[in-house]
């Protein structure tokens, strides 16, 4: 699965939960109730405390955790973009002095 892929399964189960109000415990509904799969990535989400289980059964999503969720996100993509721009630029150079 590609990183785009990713991301859009994120944002996807983020708008399940906005679209059914589930953010906060009064407003939790169960995930067949509001047809959200039980997969991998939503534990994920739930084990990155993006999504908060309920004694019940029932979720409701956190909505500063699933900013800062996607916020770390972008952050780690800037940096490695930087960085691989960094080695670029490094390995022109000494290419340079070399040759």
């Amino acid at each position: 699965m590609n990183g785009s892929s990713l991301v859009s399964r994120h944002r996807r189960y983020i708008r399940i939960f906005l679209n059914a109000e589930a953010t906060d415990p009064e407003h939790a509904k169960d995930l067949s109730e509001i047809g959200c799969p039980d997969t991998r990535i939503f534990q994920r989400l739930a084990s990155r405390g993006v999504f908060i289980q309920l004694g019940d059964g029932r979720y409701y999503m956190d909505e500063m955790r699933a900013k800062d969720f996607f916020y770390r996100r972008r952050r780690i993509i800037v940096n490695v973009v930087f960085i691989s721009f960094l080695v670029i630029i490094v390995l022109i150079i000494i290419s340079k002095i070399i040759f």
